[in-house]
């Protein structure tokens, strides 16, 4: 939040959209990431293991686990990602009211 001074008596506040917008896109991209590049790792110790007789036990839970994990974390992120607009344009329309009172 920016604090600029316009004058005798008149304060007006702002956000920085582009650092709000820069940080969730950055955030949503490496824990995508992240999950991503688990299940490709969990799938290929499936791949190797695909002779092994624990198969069935160890490497197929572990990438099912991991592709419920993703899934439920991209809806998570998506989740928070909409909550965190809302957030902002509901300070937005408070600021925006706050400045013209003033």
């Amino acid at each position: 939040i920016n604090a600029e001074y316009g004058g005798v008596g008149q304060l007006r506040f702002s956000l920085n959209r582009d650092l709000l917008g820069a940080v969730l896109r950055k955030t949503i991209r490496t824990s995508t990431a992240l999950c991503l590049f688990k299940c490709a790792f969990a799938c290929l110790a499936c791949f190797v293991h695909r002779r092994h007789l624990m198969i069935w036990n160890i490497f197929t839970p572990r990438m099912i686990i991991e592709m419920c994990f993703t899934a439920v974390t991209s809806v998570f992120i998506v989740f928070i990602l909409l909550l965190v607009y809302r957030t902002d344009n509901k300070i937005r329309q408070f600021l925006g009211e706050l400045n013209k009172s003033v």
